[in-house]
């Protein structure tokens, strides 16, 4: 069995709600760019502190929170909230992993769509989107899912941890919504 290919089939539509998402932002403008950080921030620092529960600091994807934080900050925001991520124990690490590591693929064309902002603050808030961590990452995922055999049991699990992946995204994606409403409100 592949199971790179049975985690994109049965991910399909969680991660087709997430492209529709963010594929649907206009990241040279300051607004959608800020939802972007901010979704992407509140997920990465919920992930990274599930990861430092669960797995080795050797295993463990890198830490991209401080890099959203960054940019963010560069753009004048400092955040705050904090999102929990937990499934308890049915939770695959690799599941998790699959979905983060593999952003990387859809980043390169939100990169582009930042790289044409003609606003120089947007521009300066650019370690996230310019930092290759995640596509490093990738090639470990990829060769971790070449070598597992999961048990029917633990393929579940594989593929519900993928999708609650994708699921804490849409929700990071509303509570930015929220939160950048907020910003706006205030520079009114």
């Amino acid at each position: 069995m592949n199971l790179h290919k049975h985690l994109r089939e049965n991910t399909r539509s969680a991660h087709g709600r997430v492209d529709q998402l963010f594929g649907g932002l206009m990241l040279s403008t300051r607004r959608d760019y800020l939802l972007f950080l901010q979704s992407h921030y509140l997920a990465h620092q919920s992930l990274e502190k599930y990861f430092s529960d669960v797995l080795p600091l050797e295993e463990r994807p890198p830490r991209v929170s401080p890099l959203l934080a960054g940019d963010l900050l560069a753009l004048g925001v400092k955040s705050d909230l904090k999102i929990p991520f937990s499934m308890g124990d049915e939770t695959a690490p690799l599941g998790v992993s699959y979905v983060i590591a593999g952003a990387h693929f859809g980043q390169r064309v939100l990169r582009s769509r930042w790289a044409r902002s003609s606003d120089r603050d947007i521009l300066d808030a650019g370690a996230y989107l310019t930092s290759q961590d995640m596509a490093l990452f990738w090639p470990i995922v990829r060769d971790r899912m070449e070598i597992e055999r999961p048990s029917a049991c633990d393929l579940t699990h594989l593929v519900r941890s993928a999708n609650a992946t994708f699921g804490l995204f849409e929700y990071c994606f509303g509570r930015a919504l929220r939160e950048v409403s907020h910003i706006e409100q205030q520079t009114c």
